[in-house]
C-alpha cells in the first residue's frame, strides 16, 4: 500500500494494494493490503483462502473500492485467474510514474525512494529474521545444529538509493 493511502482515504479514494508473485511463470501468491503498513499473504495453493481473498475483492470493488499495483500487466492476469473482475478498476504506479516524467521502469522500492524519499525494507528485512528462526528451530527438531548463522543487514546509500556493501551480523 502507499504513503499516501491517508491522503487518498481524506480525499475519499478507498484504495487496495494488491501484489502477486510468481516463480517460473507458475503464480505464487498474492498479497493485500487495506490499510498502510499492513498487508496479508496467501499461498495460491491455499485454494480456500484464495477463493476468499477473490470474493473479499470482489465484494470491495461492487462498493467503489480501487485497486493498486505496481505493474498492472503482471498481476491482473493472476487476479481474473481467479475470479477478480478487474475491469478497468484500478491505477497503476509504475504506468503513474511513466507519466510523471520517469521513463525508467523504475521498481517499487527505487520508485519510493526518488519520488518519495522514503526507504523501504527489503524481502530480507521484513520476514527474514522470522525465516531464520523457523529454519533454526526446524533444523534442531531434525537433528541438525545451526550453531553459526550468518547474517546481513543491507545497507543502501543515502542519496542514490543503490545497495551497498551490507553488514555482517552474527
Amino acid at each position: 500500500a502507499s504513503d499516501t493511502a491517508e491522503t487518498d482515504v481524506e480525499m475519499g479514494r478507498r484504495l487496495i494494494g494488491v501484489d502477486t508473485e510468481s516463480h517460473g511463470g507458475v503464480p505464487w501468491s498474492i498479497q493485500v493490503s487495506l490499510e498502510p503498513r499492513t498487508a496479508i499473504m496467501v499461498l495460491m495453493r491455499n485454494k480456500s483462502a484464495v477463493k476468499e481473498v477473490a470474493a473479499n475483492l470482489n465484494a470491495r470493488l461492487a462498493c467503489g473500492y480501487e485497486l493498486t499495483f505496481h505493474n498492472a500487466p503482471a498481476d491482473i492476469p493472476i487476479l481474473e485467474s481467479i475470479g477478480v473482475k478487474c475491469e478497468g478498476r484500478y491505477r497503476d504506479s509504475m504506468s503513474e510514474l511513466y507519466h510523471l516524467g520517469s521513463f525508467l521502469r523504475l521498481g517499487l522500492k527505487i520508485a519510493s525512494f526518488r519520488v518519495l524519499g522514503r526507504r523501504r525494507q527489503s524481502w530480507d528485512e521484513v520476514v527474514g529474521g522470522a525465516s531464520r528462526a523457523a529454519l533454526i528451530a526446524w533444523l534442531w527438531e531434525a537433528g541438525g545444529v545451526a550453531e553459526s548463522w550468518r547474517t546481513e543487514n543491507l545497507r543502501f546509500h543515502k542519496k542514490t538509493g543503490k545497495s551497498i556493501k551490507p553488514e555482517v551480523v552474527k
